[in-house]
């Protein structure tokens, strides 16, 4: 499960992308933006507040806790916006059966912030057909 959550967040995180071929050319960022000076951290919200530090995670799918601190995950996972202010998550619980997950998140002093819901997809399976075999390279003489 932890392989396909990160993948489940990975895409989460990644955001809509721009469509190919939409008549418009690509424009990149202006050079020295604040994104290009600090790696994309969630020890900061949006509106410049201090996380408090730590998000624990408590998976209840694979009986298992850990905890990370707010610099190593990006600001969508460490912040919610709620109305027009920014909540740090301290804690994320990941609860399902199958292939369902609920992600909620939770605030200081255990204040609900958020759920989301994601249902996992098998692995793709294994390729069948015969191992290769490797050839040896030559060496020149």
């Amino acid at each position: 499960m932890s392989r396909s959550l990160a993948a489940w967040l990975s895409v989460g995180l990644a955001g809509p992308m721009a469509c190919a071929g939409s008549g418009n050319p690509r424009q990149e960022p202006p050079a020295n933006t604040k994104r290009e000076e600090a790696p994309m951290s969630g020890d900061v919200s949006p509106a410049g507040d201090k996380h408090p530090g730590q998000i624990v995670y408590e998976d209840h799918v694979e009986n298992r806790t850990w905890t990370r601190s707010a610099t190593e995950v990006p600001v969508t996972i460490a912040w919610v916006k709620i109305e027009d202010h920014w909540k740090p998550v301290v804690r994320i619980e990941i609860n399902g059966a199958g292939e369902q997950r609920e992600i909620t998140k939770f605030g200081p002093d255990h204040a609900f912030l958020e759920t989301t819901m994601a249902w996992m997809s098998a692995p793709p399976p294994a390729p069948s057909g015969p191992t290769p075999t490797r050839t040896p390279i030559p060496t020149p003489k």
